[in-house]
């Protein structure tokens, strides 16, 4: 008789997506609804994320307000149904009370839980829900001090049931961690935080609906760390996968260029579509004002040139980056050289200057 392994969640999962060549998933349908309709949530990414930090504030400070968990709360959300504002996957660890670390209340939140805050089928596929069709704008993986799941895989402890095909999403980071030549506590602490990217990296490998819903701006992905100790909330760094990362880097370096392709050829429209409707320019009245000012200033200034040098360029996470540069410009009666700072946000595909700072060079 043959033998009969046991298939991991996570090599079910690859096969689904890679092994089986003759079984072909349908798209979720609420995903293409969504961006079909061309709906989008009023709130933003960034916006969510500062709700969850001063949530967390007010926890650690003992200063909790406890939103919407009145009766009228519950009337309001049986009627009208949910609109949570971030969709969050965290441990099942019984000191980490999500809503409660984050001072929010019924409906605010959607709460994926599982040991070890891994991303297998089952939570991709929630998260999937909750950013494609309730289109929570923000996905937090909410990892935490004294992790057990994590301190077993790191430890090789035995463990029964159905626990190693739940626990093997943890491998990879533990593999990273050990790598580093870690050891004793020092190496769990690492193990915990490398467990959050991976659970990350499990999200934008496994789900092309999250990846897509990212890459387009409609959806920001984040790592954070509880410490069970005392109650606050460390937002880790954002890592973007090295092949990600790259081609980001490309889209940004063509999006500089293009803005002073625009600017040296006096384009004034295709110069300030570079610009996000979120740009504030300092020192104008709005962005009307400022537009009028950009528009009269490049259309009489003649033939120009606007070169850059020394292009730099910083990945903040996936939809976000800096380039920093020597900016030249060379007019028929004036010239000269400045340091120039952009900062860019991917929105709807595109690469778009959101703020703008000028120095001595």
């Amino acid at each position: 008789m043959c033998d009969s392994p046991v298939i991991s969640r996570r090599l079910l999962l690859s096969g689904l997506a890679v092994g089986f060549g003759a079984l072909v998933l349908p798209k979720l349908p609420w995903i293409s609804e969504a961006a079909a309709s061309g709906a989008a949530s009023s709130v933003t990414p960034e916006q969510a994320l500062q709700w969850l930090k001063e949530g967390n504030a007010r926890f650690t400070s003992g200063k909790v307000q406890t939103p919407n968990l009145t009766p009228q709360r519950i009337a309001e959300t049986f009627s009208k149904g949910q609109h949570p504002f971030a969709t969050l996957i965290s441990c099942s660890d019984s000191r980490v009370p999500v809503e409660h670390i984050f001072d929010r209340g019924i409906g605010d939140l959607f709460v994926i839980r599982v040991a070890g805050n891994v991303a297998d089928t089952d939570e991709i596929g929630t998260a999937e829900y909750g950013a494609g069709h309730l289109m929570t704008p923000l996905l937090v993986v909410v990892g935490h001090t004294k992790c057990g799941a994590v301190t077993a895989v790191v430890k090789g402890d035995q463990v029964g049931g159905s626990i190693p095909q739940l626990v093997d999403n943890i491998v990879p980071a533990a593999t990273r961690s050990k790598a580093k030549g870690l050891s004793g506590e020092a190496l769990i602490v690492d193990a915990i935080r490398e467990n959050v990217y991976q659970s990350l990296q499990d999200l934008r490998e496994h789900s092309e609906e999250l990846s897509h819903l990212e890459q387009h701006g409609k959806l920001k992905m984040v790592g954070a760390l509880y410490h069970i100790e005392d109650g606050s909330v460390e937002w880790l760094p954002e890592r973007v996968p090295s092949a990600a990362a790259s081609a980001a880097r490309d889209a940004v370096e063509q999006a500089v260029y293009a803005w002073a392709t625009a600017w040296s050829a006096g384009k004034v429209d295709n110069y300030l579509a570079c610009y996000s409707p979120r740009f504030h320019a300092t020192g104008f009245a709005g962005r009307k004002a400022w537009e009028a000012q950009r528009r009269k200033t490049i259309q009489s200034a003649g033939s120009i040139t606007i070169t850059i040098e020394q292009l730099q360029i910083t990945l903040q996470d996936a939809s976000q980056a800096t380039a920093t540069f020597l900016q030249g410009y060379r007019g028929k009666s004036y010239q000269d050289k400045v340091k120039k700072s952009l900062a860019l946000q991917q929105e709807g595909g595109k690469w778009k200057i959101v703020r703008e700072e000028s120095g001595k060079a």
